[in-house]
């Protein structure tokens, strides 16, 4: 999404820079310099910018919270101490009603998306919310916004019934209106909001630098106004090298 760093505007925010590990769990020295590149530095005027170092005592502390995890997903989580720590945090905060957005970014195949699957396993007692950022579908108008709400749309009636009607025409749920973006943004916002009124909420957003403009649009109007809600923001970005 351009301009994808804005989503750590108005929150609680934090953001990871995922380096390369070997079969030790051992950083090396292969990785971006993220602080150096302008993604990293339009990042760092509003998160607080955590750059990640080798793991202390890899093999024992990196295992407390994977017994239930095997084969890939395990090897992609080795030496991910911190980053799990930070969702962990992240999610805790959420349960105790203090929003916040944590970004975590790299190249591909080094383990973000696992780091999801992590963050959606340790929701215990939360309501998930996840989506795909597709890049078949970058151009389809608030594609990742449907995938991303579906299963909070049973709220929709909690909603002002302007913003209901906003957000019910953009995903084709009912008679299509003219797309007004703060309606919309607002609309999703209220909706994360009723949807949060009876279970803490966590949102995993994965490739989100490939969801449609619409959907970055209102997703971001959303993140940038999270507070006092019981509500967790976990997207993953490429850098590219």
């Amino acid at each position: 999404v351009e301009g994808c760093a804005d989503f750590l505007d108005g929150a609680e925010d934090e953001l990871l820079e995922l380096v390369a590990v070997d079969d030790d769990g051992l950083f090396d020295c292969c990785h971006v310099d993220l602080q150096g590149s302008d993604f990293g530095r339009r990042y760092a005027r509003r998160a607080n910018l955590a750059s990640i170092g080798p793991p202390s005592s890899p093999r024992v502390r990196a295992r407390s919270h994977l017994a239930g995890w095997t084969g890939q997903n395990r090897a992609m989580l080795l030496g991910r101490e911190e980053e799990r720590l930070a969702l962990d945090r992240l999610l805790g905060e959420a349960r105790d009603g203090r929003s916040g957005v944590l970004a975590m970014v790299g190249e591909a195949g080094i383990g973000k998306t696992s780091l999801l699957d992590y963050a959606a396993e340790r929701a215990e007692g939360m309501r998930v919310l996840r989506a795909r950022g597709v890049e078949s579908e970058a151009a389809v108008p608030f594609a990742g916004l449907a995938e991303l709400l579906r299963p909070a749309l049973g709220a929709l009636d909690r909603i002002p019934p302007p913003q209901a009607t906003a957000l019910a025409g953009a995903l084709a749920l009912g008679p299509a209106t003219a797309q007004d973006r703060f309606a919309i943004g607002a609309a999703t916002l209220s909706l994360l909001s009723a949807y949060a009124d009876e279970a803490p909420v966590v949102l995993l957003i994965d490739d989100a630098h490939l969801l449609d403009g619409s959907t970055g649009s209102a997703v971001l109007f959303a993140a940038r106004r999270l507070l006092a809600d019981p509500i967790a923001l976990v997207l993953t970005a490429l850098v590219a090298l």
